[in-house]
């Protein structure tokens, strides 16, 4: 299963999915979860939100599951028309996002 998650930094979730630096691919099943891929935000600041949106969709369209704070509403009904799982947490670090949302 890929598990997506939004971050600034690398290590801590993204307050805005949109506007995130990077995209965190976590690998998960059979009792792990490993990083497998670092994926840079390929929208530019000058581009319109629908543009963005469109862009960021075709980015991450390939994964099982998202983990974030907050997502827009276009964005996250467009993921879930194709079956991908969008998982609201209060959770700061990107592993114990991981964790508390798929142990609990």
């Amino acid at each position: 299963m890929k598990i997506l998650i939004p971050s600034n930094d690398k290590t801590n979730i993204a307050d805005n999915f949109i506007e995130a630096k990077y995209y965190l691919i976590f690998e998960a099943g059979n009792g792990f979860v490993k990083l497998s891929e670092t994926r840079v935000n390929p929208y530019s600041a000058e581009e319109m939100e629908t543009d963005k949106i469109s862009k960021i969709f075709d980015f991450v369209c390939d994964c099982d599951n998202i983990i974030c704070h907050q997502i827009s509403k276009e964005l996250s009904d467009k993921l879930k028309s194709i079956k991908i799982v969008i998982m609201k947490t209060k959770e700061i670090e990107t592993q114990r996002g991981i964790v508390n949302t798929f142990c609990r």
